[in-house]
């Protein structure tokens, strides 16, 4: 019995031994491995159902002699706080703005355009429409609103009456500052036009060509014989119209925030000015399409755009 009883305490000690110099090598080696967390669930905000939203937008959209640009949604930059956008948010649209980083993610990645956002809190609300989408970012300092970016995705899809449509746009504003326009991709893929209100405080962007559909009606209705792009206003088929809206008190100008792609070789194709493109000069440009959807004009080729060194 003793005997027995020695060879178990010797196999318990034994046991024993091994767990203390197991455990003692794995605290000097360090090899222990640590437990991961499980990673955070990050719950993207959520729309109400487009069939409720659509009436909403299209009343906020409508023109409104009260609210011209750069006034947007009955929110006047320099005055409206941050608070009352997101309020207004979430009362429209049940839906908690969030903080938004799309500004940095725009086409445009130099580093002059994300200083220029320095200084600036944004706050983004995503609304998906019918085959379209509706984007809204406030820009604020102190609480205070500063600049919207605000994107029309296939507007032509939901929007009843767009007010930002070319036409619409020189009509109700009159001749701007300065007009833009690019082509993207290679060889000609789509095109973006920028049309400036330095002094009013906003910039219209109208892209065409980016989306398949637009792309092939592209290439098989507005390229002439001769190589040239129609720049058309009718249907108002846009991929998107974007609007850039901000007042002084902004880190940059208004027309900076175009800068990058007009020096910046990586981004696509450079901004020229619309009488480099077109030969017509802004007031030209203007008594063109002003209150005319119908109205077409001609671009410049490629090759011809490339023999004045456009690339």
């Amino acid at each position: 019995m003793i005997i027995i009883r020695s060879y178990f305490m010797l196999i318990l000690s034994s046991i024993t031994l091994v767990v203390i110099i197991m455990f003692s090598t794995e605290i000097e080696g360090g090899d222990t491995p640590t437990p991961t967390p499980p990673p955070e669930i990050f719950e993207f905000p959520v729309a109400p159902p487009s069939e409720e939203t659509l009436p909403i937008v299209n009343d906020l959209l409508a023109v409104d002699k009260d609210c011209l640009l750069p006034c947007f949604w009955r929110f006047h930059l320099g005055e409206s706080l941050t608070k009352e956008t997101t309020d207004f948010v979430i009362r429209s649209f049940q839906q908690t703005p969030s903080v938004s980083y799309a500004i940095e993610r725009r086409e445009v990645f130099a580093e002059s355009e994300l200083s220029s956002n320095r200084g600036i809190d944004f706050y983004e609300t995503l609304l998906p429409l019918s085959d379209g989408q509706l984007q809204v970012i406030f820009g604020s300092t102190d609480d205070v609103l500063l600049r919207v970016h605000v994107r029309l995705y296939m507007p032509v899809n939901w929007l009843e009456e767009n007010p930002f449509i070319l036409s619409e746009v020189l009509d109700t504003y009159g001749e701007p500052t300065d007009v833009y326009m690019r082509y993207s991709g290679a060889p000609i893929i789509g095109y973006v036009l920028a049309v400036v209100y330095e002094d009013q405080g906003f910039i219209v962007e109208y892209r065409f060509g980016n989306d398949l559909s637009s792309n092939q009606r592209l290439m098989n209705e507005r390229i002439t014989k001769e190589g040239r792009l129609l720049i058309c206003d009718e249907d108002a088929t846009y991929d998107s119209i974007d609007l850039t809206l901000q007042i002084d008190g902004n880190p940059t100008s208004l027309i900076d925030v175009l800068q990058p792609s007009l020096d910046d070789p990586s981004v696509f194709r450079p901004f020229w000015n619309i009488e480099d493109m077109t030969g017509l000069n802004i007031e030209e440009f203007t008594e063109a399409f002003a209150g005319n959807p119908a109205a077409c004009v001609e671009a410049f080729s490629l090759s011809e755009l490339r023999e004045q060194g456009y690339e």
